[in-house]
């Protein structure tokens, strides 16, 4: 049979050859998400949030986090109750507190995400919060995520959550948790190298997060070109649900199944991602969610409100700064967690009067 070596399909690269090509592609890997992320720049104005379209684009957030502390000297960390799940972008905590101080818009940046529970928190600040570190950081506990065995990741029945890109892939995995080793590659790859998680963000942002096969199907005279001048969505202007009170929803009678905070894996991310921040330098102020009383059973109301006093104990223990947001009139509670914006303006105020806050701020 005669030798295919030389033959016009073959290519023999040299070890020069190999070094230019090493050099090409690391130099492309390390320019290109910078040069993307001044191509396609986001307008981020007064009282700006995360788009709630985006939530899952953690390199797009990551911008957001770097202009955030470069503008504000404080920032505001949490799950959809810091967001704002019922709130327009004028209703939220964050706009509350800087009305308050009369520097509308200076003081506190939004850098929540619609449904980051703690555990998915803890991946979000180790992968993508680096410019946290130094800052002032207002988080979020809501101890709604340890309501139930299953919010708790217990178990080995495998379901369908917030953020599986943040949780642990490899060492620490959930037992209901089972990716394929695709999906950990893939997700490894984009922790820690940006150019994957500028890809994945071009992927959400001009291809509707579809493969590119399927995406050149659903649009078949359409040119990818084209589609990469997609503009990025615009901030959220109005609620992502209708602002009503929990009693018109029809909710009550809740009765939650607490975990005790010694069992529950929700809890030890917090007190992970507590870690993580003041590793990074930040001084942290904890608020307390205010968990709706009115719509869970006596027993429900006696087992959380023992779990809260256990959280308290915890931070008070670490020397860490907390304010609990209880106490709201009925009317001001969206279901079991979310205030409506008159909830997040009283807490506000509350906390503008809470002398630790005062305090933290100052420091």
């Amino acid at each position: 049979m005669p030798s295919s070596t030389f033959s016009s399909n073959a290519l023999r690269l040299s070890l020069r050859s190999w070094a230019v090509l090493a050099v090409v592609l690391g130099a492309i890997f390390l320019v290109f998400p910078r040069a993307w992320s001044r191509a396609q720049r986001f307008e981020a104005g007064t009282d700006y949030r995360f788009p709630y379209e985006t939530s899952n684009d953690y390199w797009m957030y990551r911008q957001w986090c770097d202009r955030a502390a470069q503008q504000h000297p404080y920032l505001a960390l949490g799950d959809s109750v810091i967001w704002g799940q019922y709130a327009g972008n004028n209703q939220t905590l964050t706009h509350y507190l800087n009305a308050s101080s009369g520097r509308e818009g200076e003081d506190f940046a939004n850098i929540a995400i619609d449904g980051i529970h703690p555990i998915a928190m803890e991946g979000l600040v180790r992968y993508y919060g680096a410019s946290m570190e130094g800052r002032k950081v207002l988080i979020n506990l809501n101890l709604l995520w340890m309501s139930s065995p299953m919010q708790d990741f217990q178990g080995d029945q495998e379901f369908r959550f917030n953020h599986p890109r943040l949780v642990p892939q490899v060492v620490g995995r959930f037992a209901c948790y089972k990716p394929n080793l695709a999906e950990v590659m893939s997700v490894e790859a984009e922790r820690h190298i940006e150019f994957f998680s500028c890809a994945k963000h071009i992927n959400i942002s001009c291809f509707a997060n579809m493969p590119f096969s399927d995406w050149t199907l659903e649009h078949p005279y359409e040119s990818p070109l084209t589609a990469l001048g997609t503009s990025l969505p615009g901030t959220d202007v109005g609620p992502q649900s209708k602002p009503v009170d929990w009693k018109k929803r029809g909710m009550g009678g809740q009765d939650f199944a607490w975990v005790p905070l010694s069992e529950s894996n929700q809890w030890r991310a917090f007190t992970r991602t507590l870690d993580l921040l003041r590793e990074k330098g930040a001084s942290v102020f904890v608020l307390f969610v205010p968990i709706n009383p009115y719509l869970q059973t006596d027993d429900s109301r006696a087992r959380g409100e023992a779990q809260a006093k256990d959280a308290k104990a915890w931070l008070e223990g670490a020397r860490l700064p907390y304010y609990c947001a209880d106490g709201l009139q009925s009317v001001q509670y969206a279901d079991a967690s979310h205030p409506l914006a008159d909830g997040y303006a009283e807490i506000a105020r509350r906390l503008r009067e809470c002398s630790a806050f005062k305090e933290w701020m100052n420091k």
